[in-house]
Parts: C-alpha cells; sequence; structure tokens
C-alpha cells in the first residue's frame, strides 16, 4: 500500500483536481490524505469541504504562518506531517501538482527504498522536497524537512542519499518558463537553467554536472517542444512557467506551479484564471 500525501494552502479546487488525477492514473493499492495547511479559517474550511464531499481523508496541522520563509514553513509542514505516516510507504505532491500518465507506485518502490529528483549543490545531491517517496517502513532515521545553509527545503537529504543501506532511484522534472525575444528559458530538475533560440541552439546552460554528454541534453530539449505543443494547443497563458515530470522516461506529472512565492508566480486574477482554465481542460479529467 502507497499514502499519496499533500499539503494544502489554499486554491481547494486543486483537491477534487488532484484526487480526480490519482483515480484515473495510479495503479495498485494506495490511500489519500490531506493535510489541511491553510492559513486562516475560512481557507481551511474550505479545504475541508472539499475533502469530505469526495471522502478524502484531511488532517488539520497546527502551523501559525508567523515570521517563517516559504521554505521554513514547507519545512515545518512537512515536519508535522510525516508524525502520522510512521511506517508507511509515502509519496509526497505538492498540492498544485496532477498525475498525467498511468504508474504504480507499488511496482516503482519494489526495489528502491527512495524515489526522488535531483538537485545537485556545491556539497552535494539533494532530494527536491517538492515530490518525492520514501519508505518509512525500512528508513528509520530521524528525517528534518528544515532547510540547512544555501539549501531548500528538505537540505539534510543528502544524508538519506548518501547512505548506501537505501536503494534509490531517481525521475526528473522539466519546467518551462518563458518565451521572450525569441530566447526561451527552460530548466532541468528546478535546479539547471537552459537557454536556448528560436532555432533550438543552446545558448547557454547554468550547471552542466546534470548530462553526462550532449545526447543527454538534446534529448530533453525534444521533450520542451511536446510540452510547448500543449502550451499552445490547450491555450495556456504565458509566462508558462509549469513542470512536466518523468518517471522511467514518460510523462507523469503535470506541475501548476501556483505559489506566489516567485516572481514568476506573482500572478493577477485573468492570469491566474486563464492557467487554471487551461490545466482543467488539458488534464480533462471529469
Amino acid at each position: 500500500m502507497i499514502t499519496i500525501i499533500s499539503i494544502f494552502d489554499k486554491h481547494e479546487d486543486f483537491i477534487e483536481l488532484q484526487y480526480k488525477s490519482i483515480l484515473k492514473y495510479i495503479k495498485g493499492n494506495f490511500d489519500y490524505i490531506i493535510f489541511n495547511n491553510a492559513s486562516n479559517e475560512n481557507q481551511r474550511m474550505s479545504n475541508r469541504l472539499i475533502c469530505d464531499k469526495f471522502n478524502i481523508k484531511c488532517i488539520d496541522t497546527n502551523l501559525t504562518y508567523i515570521n517563517g520563509t516559504p521554505s521554513s514553513m514547507a519545512g515545518e509542514g512537512l515536519n508535522e506531517s510525516f508524525q502520522y505516516l510512521k511506517n508507511k510507504k509515502v509519496f509526497k505532491l505538492d498540492s498544485d501538482m496532477f498525475f498525467m500518465g498511468e504508474c504504480n507506485l507499488e511496482k516503482e518502490f519494489e526495489n528502491f527504498n527512495i524515489l526522488y529528483i535531483p538537485n545537485l549543490k556545491s556539497f552535494g545531491e539533494l532530494m527536491w522536497s517538492g515530490c518525492f517517496g520514501i519508505d518509512l517502513t525500512v528508513i528509520k532515521d530521524d528525517i528534518n524537512f528544515m532547510p540547512i545553509v544555501n539549501s531548500d527545503t528538505f537540505g539534510n537529504s543528502m544524508h538519506l542519499i548518501n547512505n548506501n543501506q537505501y536503494s534509490r532511484k531517481k525521475f526528473h522534472l522539466l519546467n518551462f518558463q518563458k518565451i521572450e525575444n525569441d530566447i526561451y528559458t527552460i530548466s532541468y530538475n528546478n535546479d539547471c537553467g537552459i537557454f536556448i533560440n528560436s532555432n533550438n541552439e543552446i545558448i547557454s546552460v547554468e550547471n552542466n554536472n546534470y548530462f553526462k554528454n550532449n545526447y543527454e541534453l538534446e534529448s530533453i530539449l525534444e521533450k520542451y517542444k511536446h510540452i510547448e505543443k500543449d502550451m499552445i494547443e490547450f491555450k495556456f497563458p504565458s509566462p508558462y512557467n509549469i513542470d512536466y515530470v518523468y518517471i522511467n522516461g514518460k510523462k507523469f506529472i503535470f506541475h501548476f506551479k501556483s505559489s506566489n512565492w516567485t516572481i514568476w508566480n506573482d500572478y493577477v486574477d485573468d492570469y491566474l484564471q486563464d492557467k487554471k482554465t487551461a490545466t482543467k481542460n488539458f488534464l480533462n479529467l471529469d
């Protein structure tokens, strides 16, 4: 049994979308838990009403949102949530992530204790906290999701990755940010900016350590072309700023990127609604 979890603040309509995407695409045995992390009581009730409507298990968290950075608040939310997840095989999704391809998470965990998107830092490799799997029936470490110096949430995950007792499998994320002045801005694993022109010629790559050779990089650029086609077909507003997550080379998860914590996501209402409409049409979950 895999326990799929997500921590929700706002965008209660995403609870329904995420749940429907799980029902459509995830094979094998699973349960689904929402941790209700709303920053005010009205939003907390809105989240709970959606969970009640679909009979989704909903657990309130107790964060205060006082004097916290985005990374530390996310870390606090994960630390509290994982207190309820002892001895489970957990697959965690950000609240604005939706499955878009079939996957049997039980099978993905068969030979692995950790499933993760790597972030490469000067001091080591980390697990990206937005989406990961961790087998708590095997891993008994005292896990702390708070950031460390020069890292985002879950900075101390390098201790898990470096522990050879645990088997690990990597999957990957491709972000399509924007097109401006014929320059395409994309990134790999949220940690490696790639800039190309309209002729698909590479202008610069911020972190070549992700790629063993040009063939690997070129295969990534092929994927972005398919993402661009989706953005055009389903009328996503620009800047797109969406992520596609790939597992076993196949499209797996769509990431809306709804946070207002970065310059790309400082949404005005019309932009946000247009992006939501495009996302719902793209996912086609009804």
